[in-house]
């Protein structure tokens, strides 16, 4: 059906060169062109909206800035109207800008926020590092503005992280391969107590779910999101399922309902007995070779007894046997469109070959009438 979309335009000016309408062959080249280029633009969004997913990714602040106000001369020329209000010359006019103080949050992403000065300060406290000054030899008016700032010590306890939601183009999501899970409504989801994707509050997420845990724990996940989460390309979850209710297959059911998980993501379900066991163990990613998933089972194995700190140091050691699934292998699935989007082409088509019928035809059947 593409094709037909974008034969429609092509085919609508070829007709209108052979009733020889009075123009350069170059305007219809031209036409044909720029409504195929707008049509494939169209496709492009579509094929992008269509199969879109998120990742959650994790970072953290590795300096914060405190810019002083400063002030700055500026000239402009501005004219000079005689008294018919016409234009006879130009004069220099000069004029002061004054640029307010501003606060902020450089991550080792590369990405910065600006802040305000509370926050500013508290990770001064927090970091305890010496705040350094930064000449920044502006060309000032009268306020001569400077920086200070900063550094994070590199203690994991004083890291702050944050979480972003960032978009991919997914290949599997509409795609009818074997890769693509079968659809758990909400209904199915909430009768089997899966768990939703946690909210972003406060710029970071709860990682793991399921029941309370110590905010040292939490942080502790926190932690190898952001620290390792650039690098390594990894985002964790940990989901505590009871194991007198649920058998290891609900981890089947959790994956679907996550779709799979993001491309970025490795999760941990483990079944909880009495609250103080780990009955079973299964996690789920998108690794070609689940060595980290097999470490893991048979790291709950040999330490049953729920120690989720623990879990954390001894999978923060174990990083390197994570490895992404690069999802440019399913390139080959290809990226289909809704069938919205396919007649939303087809009538932009349709209007595109009015259009362009409107420009090199009826524009010219009726310049005769114009002119009489």
């Amino acid at each position: 059906m593409l094709w037909v979309i974008y034969l429609l335009p092509l085919a609508t000016v070829a007709v209108l060169m052979l009733l020889n309408c009075p123009y350069e062959w170059w305007w219809f080249l031209l036409l044909g062109v720029l409504c195929d280029a707008a049509l494939y633009g169209c496709y492009r969004f579509f094929r992008w909206y269509h199969n879109k997913s998120s990742e959650f990714r994790g970072s953290y602040a590795t300096s914060t800035y405190y810019y002083e106000a400063w002030n700055e001369l500026r000239s402009r020329q501005v004219p000079v109207k005689d008294n018919k209000g016409n234009t006879v010359g130009y004069r220099t006019e000069h004029y002061v800008v004054y640029h307010p103080a501003e606060w902020w949050v450089h991550y080792n992403t590369g990405e910065s926020e600006a802040v305000g000065r509370r926050y500013y300060e508290y990770l001064g406290q927090l970091w305890g590092t010496t705040e350094r000054f930064h000449n920044m030899y502006r060309n000032y008016h009268t306020i001569d503005g400077d920086a200070y700032s900063y550094e994070w010590d590199g203690v994991e306890d004083t890291c702050e992280t944050r979480t972003t939601r960032h978009s991919y183009v997914n290949p599997l999501k509409h795609s009818n391969s074997i890769f693509r899970y079968k659809e758990v409504t909400d209904d199915e989801a909430e009768e089997l107590d899966l768990f939703d994707y946690p909210p972003i509050k406060g710029e970071d997420q709860e990682v793991v779910l399921g029941r309370e845990v110590s905010e040292m724990v939490q942080k502790k996940f926190r932690f190898i999101n952001a620290y390792y989460g650039q690098q390594r390309e990894i985002k964790v979850f940990v989901l505590l399922f009871d194991a007198a209710k649920h058998k290891p297959d609900v981890a089947v059911r959790q994956r679907a309902y996550w779709h799979g998980g993001a491309k970025n993501e490795f999760v941990v379900c483990l079944g909880i007995k009495d609250g103080r066991t780990v009955e079973w163990c299964e996690p789920f990613s998108w690794m070609d070779k689940p060595t980290l998933g097999a470490a893991v089972k048979g790291y709950f194995l040999k330490h049953p007894g729920l120690n989720l700190f623990a879990f954390g140091c001894w999978l923060e050691g174990n990083l390197s046997l994570w490895e992404r699934k690069q999802f440019s292998d399913f390139r080959y699935l290809g990226l289909p469109l809704s069938k919205i989007q396919y007649t939303l082409l087809f009538i932009l088509s349709l209007g595109l070959c009015y259009l362009t019928y409107y420009i090199l035809l009826a524009n010219y059947l009726i310049q005769p009438i114009i002119q009489q």
